[in-house]
């Protein structure tokens, strides 16, 4: 266990995995299938041809190198690319690193006269941990509903087009 390199590695998104544990789920993200079977194990592969029948390891076939299963009961890994048969092995170290749930634009970061960006143009995620309304908001046209803040309403024609 002195190495500096890590076997076997992939990276997704925070959220979508961290809704992947509470259940039985699998989906893509980043380029990686991701899976959980409750109670069984948990994963990653280049494809979604996860087999866990028979055993709780996935025993795919395809892409063997770009796989990586670990068991949920307490018995340990099952693979770790081409290895497997895992179980018992102490020549393994299971390594999870995280970050803080990425923060994204929501309407209520935009200030009153200010409308959330259209899809296009938002970010997929904000650069700190807080969304500033520079990156999701942008100058509303006319005053509408959407754009007031809770409270307000539009003014009537012929006013300038703010709420307050």
């Amino acid at each position: 266990m002195n190495s500096s390199e890590l076997a076997l590695a992939a990276f997704g998104d925070r959220a979508f995995l961290e809704s992947l544990w509470n259940g039985e789920f699998e989906g893509w993200d980043n380029g990686v299938f991701w899976y959980t079977r409750a109670g069984v194990s948990a994963g990653f592969a280049a494809d979604a041809l996860v087999e866990l029948n028979p055993g709780p390891g996935d025993k795919g076939l395809y892409n063997k190198s770009r796989r990586l299963s670990w068991r949920l009961d307490g018995a340990g890994g099952y693979r770790v690319g081409e290895t497997v048969d895992l179980e018992s092995s102490s020549m393994w170290l299971k390594i999870v690193m995280y970050g803080p749930v990425a923060k994204e634009c929501v309407p209520t970061t935009c200030g009153e006269g200010n409308i959330l960006k259209i899809s296009a143009e938002l970010p997929l995620y904000c650069i700190d941990t807080t969304c500033t309304e520079a990156e999701c908001c942008r100058k509303a046209k006319t005053c509408t509903n959407d754009v007031c803040g809770l409270g307000y309403f539009p003014k009537p024609n012929g006013f300038p087009p703010f709420c307050p």
